[in-house]
């Protein structure tokens, strides 16, 4: 099977897609049933830079156009790539429209949140911006040969909103990265003197990501006389820097400044010392379509509170602890009841999130993308 892989992005990547692709395209790479892989994407990606620790022979890469909402379907230098490169199967990341009569495309819905109705305040740019994505989701899942959704939560959308046939649309999970043991390090922003005592949350700065329940909750806890310490690790899009200067400032306001620590993006080694370092792993997102920094945390065994919000509980199941998203008080319960716990409890509550993780395979993933390819 000659496969190609379109990363067709704006010109950027997400970190969840990077990891995606970090971790799928290796295993394709060396899979009995793939002769050779071409992956396509903007310069900006530098997607051969992302690669430059791996042997990858039977890999080759180039650069296209960015994607463009509005324009043509498909550049003619992405076709004549393809066409070059005569793939047997097109697979596509990401929910582009891909025009490409001579190889079944496939496409992937790797972000949920332009494709629901919006309940959060996003900034008016963002909220066009979702718009056109949500148009071009539909078009790109409506006409690909077949989908894959991340969780079942994703299919049961496209089936039900989209009227996308349940026969062309397969739930695969993505894996669990293996944990970093050595070199792990400790963000210069943290103190040393808050390990085992901080509740961590990470992922982009945005409103979707519900943040304002973390630090209601913050607040809440100091109130109750509880003191807590914060730590959120994500970087800021350029359209969504006023949303977080209106955080911090809310942050500012209530006096809360020392106890919250915004640390951007972080490394792979620092990430994995605030998942072995924090008392408790939150996540308060809306809506996700897997959630990979979440099943990052269940694999170094982090104590987990998690909004019930899909496909949260597909992904933790009886590995977290659950609250009411938008409010506060419900996580604020949730902590609580965390914290006291025995030592006991907390470790089964860590040996449970492991053996979670440990359901969640990336070469499992590969072998079933493969056979959907297959399939066509």
């Amino acid at each position: 099977m000659r496969l190609a892989i379109v990363n067709w992005t704006g010109g950027g990547m997400s970190g969840g897609y990077r990891a995606y692709l970090h971790n799928v395209l290796p295993r394709l790479a060396t899979h009995s049933e793939v002769e050779y892989v071409h992956c396509m994407g903007p310069a900006t990606l530098e997607l051969p830079a992302l690669f430059s620790d791996e042997s990858l022979p039977r890999v080759s890469f180039s650069s296209c156009h960015p994607f463009r909402i509005i324009g043509p379907r498909s550049s003619r230098s992405l076709t004549a790539q393809l066409q070059t490169f005569r793939p047997d199967v097109v697979f596509v990341p990401v929910e582009r429209c891909l025009t490409y009569p001579d190889a079944p495309v496939v496409s992937m819905v790797q972000n949920m949140g332009p494709l629901i109705p919006t309940r959060w305040k996003n900034p008016w740019s963002e909220r066009v911006r979702y718009v056109g994505q949500r148009m071009e989701a539909r078009r790109a899942v409506r006409a690909a040969a077949h989908v894959i959704a991340p969780t079942a939560f994703v299919k049961e959308f496209l089936v039900r909103a989209w009227d996308i046939p349940d026969h062309r649309v397969s739930v695969l999970h993505y894996g669990a990265a293996l944990p970093v043991h050595g070199g792990v390090q400790r963000p210069l922003t943290i103190p040393e003197a808050w390990r085992n005592s901080f509740v961590f949350t990470a992922g982009s700065i945005e409103p979707y990501r519900g943040l304002e329940d973390a630090l209601g909750s913050v607040a809440l806890l100091r109130e109750q006389g509880i003191p807590t310490r914060l730590v959120i690790a994500g970087s800021t899009r350029e359209n969504m820097r006023s949303y977080e200067r209106r955080l911090r400032r809310w942050v500012e306001r209530r006096g809360l400044t020392e106890c919250v620590r915004w640390v951007g993006h972080l490394s792979t080694q620092e990430m994995a010392w605030c998942y072995t370092s924090c008392s408790i792993f939150i996540m308060t997102s809306r809506v996700e379509t897997f959630a990979i920094i979440g099943a990052e945390a269940l694999v170094y065994g982090c104590v987990c509170v998690v909004a019930e919000n899909p496909p949260f509980p597909e992904v933790f199941d009886g590995a977290a602890t659950y609250y009411t998203p938008g409010n506060s008080a419900s996580l604020v319960a949730a902590i609580r009841a965390v914290m006291r716990w025995s030592p006991a409890e907390r470790m089964q509550a860590s040996e449970r999130a492991k053996q979670r993780a440990a359901s969640f395979s990336w070469d499992t993933h590969v072998q079933r993308l493969v056979r959907c390819f297959a399939m066509l």
